[in-house]
């Protein structure tokens, strides 16, 4: 699955300009649950990737300076966490999804 297919699948935007290594981002399955893992690196700041989350998702923040840890949830309903951490010059982005089956009532 390419890194926009996974993307669309998590409802979480790749940060613009992030790099998303090879290998580690993921899709786990099981019956209860769909989870989409999304790795990212990037040069820009921990605030400026912070903002771009809260403004494009509407994700609430917690934490200041080297780290930001946001949840909530995506446009599609789906349980959104993003950790961002500044590691050795460059801010780690990961972002997780989780879909949960829909019951009908």
């Amino acid at each position: 699955m390419s890194k926009a297919e996974l993307a669309t699948k998590a409802d979480i935007p790749i940060y613009p300009g992030a790099t998303v290594p090879e290998g580690q981002s993921k899709v786990t399955s099981s019956s209860a649950e769909t989870r989409y893992e999304i790795d990212m690196v990037t040069p820009d700041s921990v605030d400026k990737v912070a903002r771009f989350y809260k403004d494009t998702l509407h994700l609430d923040r917690q934490g200041s300076g080297g780290t930001a840890d946001m949840m909530g949830v995506t446009p599609k309903g789906e349980l959104a966490r993003i950790k961002i951490e500044s590691k050795g010059g460059k801010t780690t982005i990961q972002a997780v999804s989780v879909d949960e089956p829909k019951t009908k009532p």
